[in-house]
Formats: C-alpha cells, sequence, structure tokens
C-alpha cells in the first residue's frame, strides 16, 4: 500500500512538474521552443486599465478613452524574427536577410496562421493548456503593452528604443532600450498586425472593457511605425490599417498567449474537422475550431450558424454548415450576425470550410430582405439584398427606401452582378403616369419633395435606367415649387456614399 501511494504521488508530481498541459503562470516570462535552439520568450502583461488615444494626434485617436482589460497575457519581447519565422513555418519570406532582423513582407493571413500553427504544435505536444493560445493582440492590448504605465506619445526616450527614419530597413530585434515592461521594437522598426478590423470612429464609443474592434471590414488594425517612418507614426497611439492580405517590407507582427474567453456555449455544430460555437450575450461571440484550433472568432451582439432564423428573413436565407453555397465545389459557412434593433439589422459571414480554412467576406444585410437564391441556373447561389444607402435620408426613417441589390461569387468574392439587375425601360406613357401620380401627392413642400419620387428613382436607377430617374425628377417637379437643383445635388451626393456605387455607374454606363 505504502509503495501503491508513493507511485501515485510521483505520477502527480510529473504531472504538475510539466509531463502534462501545461501553460504560463501569472508574473512570470513564459518560453516556447520552436527547435534547434530557437525560442521565443514572452513577458507577463497584467490585467489593468489606461487611458487609450491622444488628444494631441491624427483625429482617429480620439476621443481619449478609458480602456479596461479584465485578463493578463503574454507579450513577445520581441517582433517575431526571421529565424523564428522560418524554424516554424519552413518558409523564408522577408525581403531584408537576417535571422535576427524581424520578419516582414507577411500579411494579417500570414501573421494569424503562424499563431494557429504554433498554438496547434503546443496543444498536440501537451506544452500549452487547452483552453490557452496563440494568437494576435487586440489594439488595446498593444496601446496598453506599448504605454507600459506611461501617457505621453512614446513609453521613453525615442532614440534610445526606436528604429525610425532609415531607408536601408529594419534592425536586429532587442538592440534598443526595452520599454519598462520588457518589451522592446514598440516604437520602429516594423509596424505590427492586430487582431481587429479597423474602424475609424471606434474611439466613440467611451469607457469600455476588453473592446476587440469593428466586426467586419476589409482592413486590419497596424501599430507602432516602422523603420523608415516618422517619429509621429510611431508613437504609442498612432493608428494605421491594411488590407488582411497585403504585405510589404515594414510589416511584421509580435504574438501573445492568452486564455481564451469563456462563455455559455449557446449552439455547437460540427462539419468534418470543424467545430463553430456561438456564445451567450454576455460573451457575444463566436468562434470557428479546425482540429481543435481556433482560426477564426468574433465578438458580437448575437450569432446564429447557418444563417438567420428571424421570421422575416425567407427560409433560403438559412443554409446548413457545410453546404456549397459558392459553387466552386467547397463546403461554406454561414454565420448571421444580429445587430440588435427594431429593424433586424445584421451582416451575414461566410467563410469556406474544406481542406483548407479561409475567411472570405461579411455581407450587410441591413433588413429583413436578403436572400441566397440561384438566379442564373449555374452552380453558385446569389446572395439579394437591399441597399439602404437611403434609408434615413432626408428624415424619411418611417418610409424604408431600399432598392435591391443581386450579388454574384465570382473571384474569390461576391460582387454586383448587373446583368441580373438590368430591366427594360419604361414605357414613356408609363414614366409619365408615374410622374403625375407622385406630383399630385398632397405631401410636397419647399426643398422636400415625397418620398415616393427618390423611392422610384432608386428603382429606375438600380435597373439601369439612371437617365430615366433624372426625367422623373423633371416630370413632377410642380410649377413654382422651389429646391429642385438642391434636391439633385444632395440626392447625387447620397447616391455616391452607396457601396455599390462604382458599380451602379457602369451598370448605367456613367
Amino acid at each position: 500500500m505504502k509503495i501503491l501511494c508513493t507511485v501515485i504521488s510521483l505520477m502527480f508530481c510529473l504531472l504538475v512538474a510539466g509531463c502534462g498541459h501545461n501553460g504560463p503562470q501569472e508574473n512570470q516570462k513564459w518560453t516556447v521552443k520552436l527547435g534547434d535552439g530557437v525560442k521565443m520568450e514572452f513577458v507577463p502583461i497584467a490585467a489593468g486599465s489606461f487611458l487609450m488615444g491622444s488628444e494631441n494626434g491624427d483625429w482617429n485617436e480620439k476621443p481619449v478613452h478609458r480602456v479596461t482589460l479584465t485578463k493578463p497575457f503574454w507579450f513577445s519581447s520581441t517582433e517575431v524574427t526571421c529565424e523564428q519565422y522560418e524554424q516554424l513555418m519552413n518558409l523564408p519570406i522577408s525581403r531584408f536577410l537576417g535571422l535576427q532582423k524581424p520578419v516582414e513582407s507577411v500579411s494579417w493571413e500570414d501573421a494569424m496562421a503562424f499563431c494557429e500553427k504554433l498554438t496547434a504544435r503546443e496543444h498536440e505536444a501537451g506544452r500549452l493548456l487547452p483552453d490557452f493560445e496563440y494568437t494576435l493582440p487586440t489594439e488595446a492590448q498593444w496601446e496598453y503593452a506599448c504605454r507600459a504605465g506611461t501617457t505621453g506619445d512614446f513609453a521613453g526616450n525615442l532614440d534610445e528604443m526606436c528604429w525610425y527614419g532609415f531607408d536601408n530597413g529594419p534592425h536586429a530585434v532587442g538592440t534598443l532600450q526595452a520599454n519598462a515592461w520588457g518589451l522592446y521594437d514598440m516604437h520602429g522598426n516594423v509596424w505590427e498586425w492586430c487582431s481587429d478590423w479597423y474602424d475609424d470612429f471606434t474611439y466613440e464609443n467611451g469607457s469600455v472593457t476588453n473592446p476587440l474592434g469593428d466586426s467586419s471590414g476589409p482592413y486590419r488594425v497596424t501599430r507602432g511605425g516602422g523603420w523608415y517612418n516618422r517619429p509621429s507614426d510611431c508613437r504609442s497611439a498612432s493608428r494605421d490599417s491594411n488590407r488582411y492580405d497585403y504585405s510589404r517590407d515594414s510589416l511584421g507582427f509580435r504574438p501573445l498567449v492568452q486564455q481564451r474567453p469563456s462563455g455559455v456555449v449557446l449552439d455547437e455544430q460540427s462539419f468534418g474537422y470543424y467545430v463553430v460555437r456561438t456564445y451567450s450575450r454576455e460573451k457575444g461571440g463566436f468562434e470557428i475550431l479546425r482540429k481543435g484550433v481556433r482560426v477564426y472568432a468574433d465578438t458580437g451582439f448575437l450569432f446564429e450558424i447557418g444563417g438567420s432564423s428571424y421570421e422575416e428573413h425567407p427560409p433560403s436565407s438559412f443554409r446548413p454548415i457545410g453546404t456549397d453555397i459558392t459553387g466552386d465545389g467547397n463546403p461554406n459557412l454561414l454565420v448571421f450576425e444580429s445587430k440588435g434593433g427594431a429593424h433586424s439589422l445584421g451582416l451575414f459571414h461566410l467563410f469556406e470550410i474544406g481542406d483548407t480554412f479561409r475567411f472570405i467576406q461579411t455581407l450587410s444585410t441591413r433588413f429583413h430582405n436578403v436572400d441566397f437564391e440561384n438566379l442564373d441556373e449555374d452552380e453558385a447561389l446569389e446572395f439579394a439584398l437591399d441597399d439602404w444607402t437611403f434609408a434615413s435620408w432626408r428624415n424619411s426613417s418611417v418610409f424604408w427606401v431600399g432598392p435591391q441589390i443581386i450579388l454574384k461569387y465570382r473571384g474569390n468574392r461576391y460582387g454586383m452582378e448587373p446583368d441580373l439587375m438590368r430591366r427594360p425601360a419604361l414605357p414613356h406613357e408609363d414614366l409619365y403616369q408615374m410622374a403625375a401620380e407622385i406630383k399630385a401627392l398632397p405631401d410636397w413642400a419647399e426643398e422636400q419633395p415625397p418620398v415616393s419620387l427618390w423611392d422610384d428613382m432608386l428603382n429606375l436607377i438600380y435597373t439601369g435606367n439612371m437617365e430615366q430617374a433624372w426625367d422623373l425628377v423633371q416630370l413632377s417637379w410642380p410649377d413654382g415649387t422651389d429646391g429642385k437643383e438642391r434636391f439633385l445635388t444632395d440626392f447625387k451626393a447620397q447616391l455616391s456614399e452607396s457601396p455599390f456605387w462604382e458599380d451602379i455607374q457602369r451598370m448605367n454606363h456613367q
């Protein structure tokens, strides 16, 4: 019995000592070995709060607001080097040679692939607890760590801690002074990717806790400035962004390791070796795991796997996980995000979940009328939705104006398909009748024509009949009523705000 107890005690000690799962400890550095003597060091960053932004900086850095981060994380002490990147990814990628120089010419996708591979490798080896991950920092985490308790433009003497204004490329990492928390090259050397989608106005939300940036978009945040930049670009608060698939020779990254957010799972669905989970509104998010490794995550009000269950949305807007929506032979995942509000504003996030994982794009629904339909009898499903650029124009919120847009998948993303939207021009007698009905409406006022006018104008423009829309204004505007030219100027300015404006012009041969 004594021998058995001793054996059990030894087994327990071995597990605690690291033979089982492991993970970083608060207030202690964390080291990960990549092989062949190559390693990465992560320094502990305690939870806390700070003032984010700068009233003396660019407009997108304002207003200064308090940010609270409720959980600790461990941040790489340096930017990822060429040696570290090539050891893990077995792929040289940088323009500038030098094992200790920061890896550059990496896209956001490249940086995330590094993090995901490192997470998977360490999980499989039992060196990282299952609920921990390597990933990119949020923009708030990055600035919090960069400032290291400071409130000025820089976390120390600029010339002692920042490579900037050079024309001969980046320098070896860790050769200048670190900030107070042991992080090197947070100012200058190479720009660093963050996990957030970029949003010009996110700071206007005021004080926030654990912010994650915008919910969608083509641009990801970059921070810190680069080897060729001016000092103003290297400030703690300076913000920039690039497309997630963009790379250049001054753009690198610095990962962190952290515990994944937790919450109540509302739904979990599987397809092949993918698992998709949505979480309660307290957490407000969803995540996609591939072979147990999180490859994508986002936060928001409410998410649904496969599409929207709102009664106002047609059943065909719902597509089970694994459906080939794009028609290219690969399974897809559709996740609907409700933005809340009385009008069910929402987004459809579309992914490829086959042998490779790929975020395709986010499609905005803006209202109830949204559908996936096969309109031209090919392999792909078209996406029909309403363009709500004019939804609240000229205080017309009671009368929701939204002409239909049809998007078709080609070239790895959805774009407007004019051939499925064009309609023959109205016969002259029909156009005159439409104008007469608008002119007879009782709610005309100076510089404020009835909403019916621009509703009919938009339906003409979005079917390839823009010239008839201008004719309709001339025919329907009552004699002696001022404001026609002002109305046309404002209308055209608003129309140019549509995300489909360039396609609309091409459809109308403008």
